[in-house]
């Protein structure tokens, strides 16, 4: 694709204007991971610095024709940052009971012989706050308009301050999607039944893990590169495992 010749040919300028839009408009600092070419420009893959930690993108225009890069037009999709700024900020005010759910996967993992993903893999997907187990998306972010706002005034709050204002007690967690995704070690291996029972009724009998509606797949040991993706016609799943 041509924009990806000419993006990757100007990424010094676009990680520049990249930079400075999520600065100037989310009062962020992110690092450019990846830098993919569309029919109309490029989408950036970031992570934000520091805390709260999450993964996203943006959007910048390539004029083909003339090979030129629209580096004041860069623009994001109506409330994705928006959306992941609330995932990430979940993810920090329940860190204690994010890093549980990680033990219990991982302890689950060493049992059955089942991985997540690659860690250089998940800025691939860039989106949302998530590991290389699970992702963390929000279904409702109107009712969080006001922690957006207090995050454009003043992203460097505590942790006990953005418990505070995010006020978990009046969160729909019907849709606080918490998505786990999991995968066989071994190849020409068949998804392990026992091992998502066995995850289910962890999710549900643990009192110290974060609230939500769990999502919950196991493929087998291969993965698309392109969109760093492995569900298939053998995955298996359990939907809407609310945790509240």
């Amino acid at each position: 694709m041509k924009t990806n010749r000419i993006a990757n040919e100007n990424r010094e300028e676009i990680v520049k204007a990249i930079k400075s839009f999520f600065k100037e408009e989310y009062k962020t600092e992110v690092k450019v991971h990846n830098i993919v070419g569309n029919v109309d420009g490029a989408t950036v893959m970031v992570e934000s610095i520091g805390e709260p930690h999450f993964y996203t993108y943006a959007v910048i225009p390539i004029n083909k024709k003339i090979e030129e890069i629209y580096s004041d037009k860069v623009f994001s999709q109506q409330g994705q940052v928006e959306s992941v700024i609330i995932a990430g900020l979940y993810g920090l005010i329940k860190k204690e009971e994010f890093q549980n759910l990680t033990n219990l996967i991982e302890d689950l993992n060493e049992k059955y012989n089942l991985t997540g993903l690659n860690e250089e893999a998940i800025p691939i997907g860039a989106n949302r706050f998530s590991n290389q187990y699970y992702f963390v998306s929000i279904g409702d972010l109107n009712s969080f308009n006001h922690v957006l706002k207090e995050y454009i005034e003043d992203p460097n709050r505590s942790q006990e301050e953005w418990l505070e204002l995010m006020n978990v007690q009046n969160i729909d967690f019907k849709k606080m999607i918490i998505a786990i995704k999991l995968y066989m070690a071994s190849s020409n291996v068949d998804p392990n039944k026992k091992a998502l029972d066995e995850l289910i009724q962890a999710i549900e009998s643990s009192n110290n893990i974060p609230n939500g509606n769990y999502q919950l797949i196991l493929n087998d040991n291969l993965i698309h590169k392109e969109d760093a993706n492995g569900y298939k016609e053998n995955s298996l799943e359990k939907i809407d495992l609310l945790k509240k």
